[in-house]
């Protein structure tokens, strides 16, 4: 029985195995090579409309997605936008992202994607992506495809012209949605971009009334009358964000012009917090769903099936993408989809090495392979005013 119609609760109790197929190198770079082209027809700033559910922060959390699919519906019966962070941290990530990129192949229409702060190059070599997919691969291709991938994923989501969806919030040079549209994808970096940084870093605080610097070292604090101006100025009815662990997996902020929603439960096995989605029914009509936290389960524990075979194709150059028919994705879609302070998930000081740092010790060696920044053992450290991010993951 494929994982995604398994119950979720009964996988994490280890009663019933979870059982993944294992995707050769070229297979998933296949995929991401198919779905890069659809993220760079897309715009930067994309336009959804409802009926819609909104995934927040998933986080290699895989069973959460699984549950998510199974208790909201499949696509095409269900059409659904994530708002990032579907890497690092969690135990599962190259697994939860290749069964969303072949949703997204598969559903075009019914599965949007924006891009979150952790898919970008500098925080998955920190925060366990990178580590997780050298470990298994033990080579680089599949990294560097997923990599190359992020740079085409959008920033941002209209839901029925009436909901902003992005991943951390707004600044103070984030004044109006056309800014949107002079950002030129792909762009593989972060830091030298305030707007940028506020899209991806921000955090709302009941503190400030406006903005204050993040003390995650990018992007800002914003506060009920920066929220009020904002959608004001940009007739937006509410903002629609991930970024933090919230305890109930959604949280409203003022006066409901802004909900933060979280969708992996008991992040990363230490905090034992809900997920949650938001269901916009229509733009008078939203609905949260929550789900109970489910026991974390570590990588060691799942049983990786064999390579899945590859498609018969004729003889191609060796620079060309491996394809999947649509009566080949839609099978392997299936077969797939089987003491933390509550709040901001991105600072090292608010975190103990998590499990998935301590699961992939001794990785093998990788011939022909630089990261691509240096010294990533020891980060440099950059001056606050050009590039904050140091100081946060």
């Amino acid at each position: 029985m494929p994982a995604i119609q398994s119950d979720a609760k009964l996988l994490a109790s280890r009663m019933v195995p979870l059982r993944l197929p294992r995707f050769t190198p070229e297979q998933v770079s296949g995929i991401c090579r198919q779905v890069q082209k659809i993220f760079s027809s897309e715009p930067t700033i994309l336009e959804v409309y409802s009926p819609v559910t909104v995934v927040g922060d998933i986080h290699g959390h895989i069973l959460d997605l699984f549950r998510i699919l199974n208790k909201c519906g499949m696509p095409p019966f269900r059409k659904y936008l994530f708002l990032g962070d579907i890497v690092d941290r969690g135990e599962f990530s190259i697994e939860t992202l290749i069964v969303i990129f072949l949703l997204k192949i598969v559903y075009t229409d019914h599965i949007y994607i924006i891009r979150g702060n952790h898919e970008f190059d500098y925080l998955c070599q920190q925060c366990g992506f990178f580590t997780e997919v050298v470990k298994y691969y033990e080579e680089p291709t599949v990294y560097n495809s997923c990599i190359n991938v992020f740079g085409h994923i959008p920033l941002a989501a209209k839901i029925n012209n009436s909901f902003l969806c992005v991943h951390g919030g707004i600044g103070p040079s984030f004044t109006s949605l056309d800014k949107f549209y002079s950002i030129k994808k792909p762009f593989d970096d972060f830091g030298d971009d305030d707007f940028i940084d506020s899209v991806l870093w921000s955090d709302p605080s009941t503190d400030v009334e406006q903005y204050a610097p993040s003390s995650r070292g990018s992007g800002y604090f914003f506060g009920a009358e920066a929220t009020k101006e904002f959608c004001e100025k940009n007739h937006i009815k509410m903002i629609i964000r991930g970024h933090e662990c919230v305890n109930d997996g959604f949280e409203y902020h003022f006066d409901q012009k802004l909900i933060t929603v979280f969708s992996a439960s008991n992040y990363c096995g230490l905090v034992g917090n809900k997920a949650a989605v938001l269901e916009i029914i229509s733009t008078d009509k939203l609905v949260t769903h929550d789900f109970p936290p489910l026991p974390y389960l570590n990588r060691y524990e799942a049983l990786f099936g064999a390579h899945l075979p590859e498609e018969p194709r004729s003889p191609v150059s060796p620079n060309s993408a491996p394809r999947f028919s649509n009566s080949v994705r839609a099978p392997l879609v299936h077969s797939m989809v089987p003491a933390i302070e509550i709040g901001g998930t991105d600072s090292l000081n608010a975190f103990p090495k998590l499990p998935t740092l301590r699961t992939f010790e001794n990785l093998p060696p990788l011939k022909n392979f630089s990261p691509r920044r240096p010294s990533l053992a020891a980060p440099t450290v950059h001056s606050p005013r050009k590039r904050r991010k140091s100081s946060v993951y």
